[in-house]
């Protein structure tokens, strides 16, 4: 869930709004007259200048002015009660709109974020083992997690759940770009590049790229004996015609305590690769 902080801006934002507001709104009736009589005056001053002329003119532009000073002297009396009852507004709309900040963090935090029922349900539907690749609901998650993940791009377990998605649906291409995300801003979670790994192999029809490649070497560093890494790695060495690096990868594998059949298995291509190695590569005996 977002964290709550973050919503005291716009709030902030929203106050100094409805402060501003108020403090406009609190202008005194008294200014707004003064404005309206100048406006009048300035109006009649024009109207005069087209309508009378000389001494006429100049009589009746005195007699407006004086008008105007009489209204200026009696609206200069102003109720003692005025600049409290405009203290009252502004101190009653910063009330409010603290008020309806925290009654929003407040919200927040209750219901949390509006798409987290569906992450919800697509953690749920990702995370069981028995979703067919047909699933209706499967289009639905994914929206949800590219939705999630467009706002959240650091979310590790959102893209681990979008792999999973795109891997059920045999687009193994795109499950390996989303769990390759999923390792990165998890800072190379060696189970999380086991997925990538395995996705980007069936992607590539056994062959990996160069960032998946680097991947399993990492997996391998911390995980010397991991067996699926070490198949992986051995043909795709192969496939690239890297005999001694796939020699190197099946001899570790080979030393594993194995099933009969596996054991066979891992012997046989070990012979096959042995036999267009370099020959100047020193040979190493495992017996199965």
């Amino acid at each position: 869930m977002i964290e709550a902080w973050p919503w005291l801006i716009p709030a902030a934002l929203a106050l100094a709004a409805v402060v501003m507001t108020a403090l406009r709104l609190s202008r005194s009736a008294r200014e707004q007259r003064r404005d309206t009589n100048l406006a009048l005056y300035r109006q009649r001053r024009r109207e005069l200048a087209g309508e009378a002329e000389g001494a006429l003119q100049e009589e009746l532009q005195t007699e407006l002015q004086a008008r105007l000073l009489e209204d200026e002297a009696g609206e200069s009396e102003v109720p003692a009660n005025r600049r409290p009852a405009t203290r009252m507004r502004v101190g009653t709309a910063a009330i409010f709109s603290l008020v309806a900040a925290v009654a929003a963090v407040a919200i927040y935090a209750i219901i949390g974020e509006p798409e987290a029922p569906a992450l919800a349900k697509a953690g749920i539907l990702l995370r069981a083992t028995d979703t067919a690749a047909d699933d209706p609901r499967l289009p639905a998650a994914q929206r949800a997690l590219a939705a999630h993940l467009a706002a959240n791009p650091e979310d590790a377990d959102a893209w681990f759940l979008l792999g999973q998605a795109q891997s059920r649906q045999g687009r193994m291409a795109e499950a390996a770009m989303a769990f390759r995300h999923a390792s990165l801003v998890s800072n190379n979670n060696p189970t999380l590049e086991m997925h990538w790994l395995g996705a980007a192999f069936a992607a590539g029809d056994g062959t990996l790229d160069s960032d998946a490649r680097i991947a399993g070497q990492r997996i391998l560093a911390a995980h010397p004996d991991h067996a699926a890494t070490l198949e992986i790695m051995s043909v795709d060495a192969a496939r690239r015609s890297d005999f001694n690096t796939a020699a190197t990868y099946l001899e570790r594998l080979a030393s594993q305590r194995r099933d009969e059949e596996a054991a066979a298995l891992v012997a046989e291509m070990l012979r096959q690769i042995r036999a267009r190695q370099d020959p100047t590569r020193p040979l190493v005996q495992v017996t199965v």
